[in-house]
């Protein structure tokens, strides 16, 4: 049978949960999906997800219980030090707890393939993959060139041009591949009349639609101030977006209210997807400690917030989530301690001007200056002076380190002095 390469559709998803929990090895499935077993073990092990609790509705016990002396009665949610105590049937194919035959008496954590959330996931992917110019280099090298020659050279007009030379694309894409900067000896003012005129500005916040992508059932800012005032030691953090040029890269921040620390990092489109792998890659890197700065999430109700299950999505082999609650429309206020701290990067980098040439080094750096200013509203103390010893030693990993107050600096000359 020749095999189907095709990427695997929704119904695909629903019979291979069937099959795995009528008990078929992946390689049987395989054949009958005609797809490799590799396929079917990727699909399951990058989409599966641990469930909250298991059976008879009870917590998992930490792998630690037996010798731990700091038992709580809610410990299992809270503890920095918590290890869920895994099957070894998760730890190989097929992954999931679907089909085993101690599922109804089984009290370690569970393990969930939901085709519904894999192909959730694959569409989120699938759109933030198509990214760039629909063109090889070799296409880009070409028009680079008769641009260069043609319209640089000899001023001509890029309609002219077009008559009397095969470029393979449209004029509209020759003007988004001049925007996007993919075309590195021509730009904007090769453009005589398009510097003649202003670039056309989105509004697009504040919005007067709702997101529809996003069920804000249980999710509003009054769901947020129930859930505190149930769980008060919980660590939140604000998230925003902070723009520059219409169409360039702008900043994801992470703003831990506690301490007034603020987190920043660049994103070279304003989607979901990239806070999803910002998200993605710090849980990575931290693994618990991720939960040591922040448990919950407070981002206003923009675009690059939606899919907020894939924001809580845990540290891998670890039970605790992160919670995602939403500010409401046209309340910047709930978040205003976000909104100040946003007052300080425009001393570097201005409104409307672009963070392009700016690295992630730069902004860690420029952050790292920020949060060690003192502060009237933290007591004369800085941002770095209110963390804890611990979230100090983990921020450090993430390239956070304290600047003495004489050697702050507020302003864009702190880049020329890489």
């Amino acid at each position: 049978m020749t095999r189907n390469y095709n990427h695997l559709t929704y119904s695909d998803r629903e019979d291979l949960l069937k099959y795995v929990s009528e008990g078929y090895s992946l390689r049987k499935i395989g054949r009958i999906l005609n797809k490799s077993a590799s396929t079917i073990s990727r699909e399951l092990k990058m989409n599966r997800y641990y469930n909250k609790s298991s059976s008879f509705n009870q917590d998992t016990r930490c792998a630690l219980y037996k010798n731990c002396i700091k038992r709580s009665k809610n410990c299992t949610q809270s503890c920095p030090e918590y290890e869920k105590e895994i099957c070894v049937r998760l730890q190989k194919a097929p992954w999931i707890c679907a089909g085993c035959t101690s599922s109804a008496t089984c009290h370690k954590s569970r393990t969930i393939y939901s085709p519904k959330k894999a192909q959730e996931r694959y569409d989120v992917l699938l759109v933030s993959s198509r990214k760039g110019p629909y063109v090889g280099d070799d296409t880009l090298l070409k028009i680079n060139d008769e641009l260069k020659q043609y319209m640089k050279l000899q001023r001509q007009s890029l309609y002219h041009l077009s008559q009397h030379t095969e470029l393979g694309v449209s004029a509209s894409s020759i003007y988004r591949y001049i925007q996007n900067g993919y075309l590195p000896d021509i730009s904007n003012i090769d453009l005589p009349r398009k510097i003649r005129y202003r670039v056309r500005v989105k509004h697009t916040s504040p919005s007067v639609k709702e997101n529809k992508k996003v069920k804000y059932k249980g999710r509003t800012y009054a769901d947020y101030l129930t859930y505190m005032k149930k769980n008060p030691h919980a660590r939140t953090a604000q998230m925003d977006s902070v723009e520059g040029t219409v169409g360039t890269s702008v900043l994801l921040t992470i703003h831990l209210v506690s301490a007034h620390f603020m987190m920043a990092f660049k994103r070279e489109t304003n989607d979901n997807a990239s806070v999803i792998e910002i998200l993605n890659g710090l849980k990575q890197e931290l693994s618990i400690d991720y939960y040591n700065l922040f448990t919950v999430l407070l981002p206003d109700r923009g675009s690059e917030f939606t899919h907020p299950e894939l924001m809580e999505a845990p540290v891998p082999h670890h039970k605790i989530m992160t919670h995602v609650f939403y500010c409401d429309p046209r309340r910047s206020d709930q978040k205003g301690s976000c909104e100040k701290n946003h007052e300080f990067i425009r001393y570097f980098v201005a409104q409307g001007k672009s963070f392009d040439d700016l690295s992630q080094k730069d902004i860690t750096n420029m952050m790292n200056h920020i949060n060690s200013v003192k502060r009237k509203a933290l007591g004369g103390k800085s941002p770095f002076e209110c963390l804890t010893k611990k979230q100090k030693k983990i921020l450090k990993k993430l390239g956070y380190t304290e600047v003495p107050a004489d050697k702050v600096i507020l302003s864009s000359k702190l880049f020329t002095k890489r």
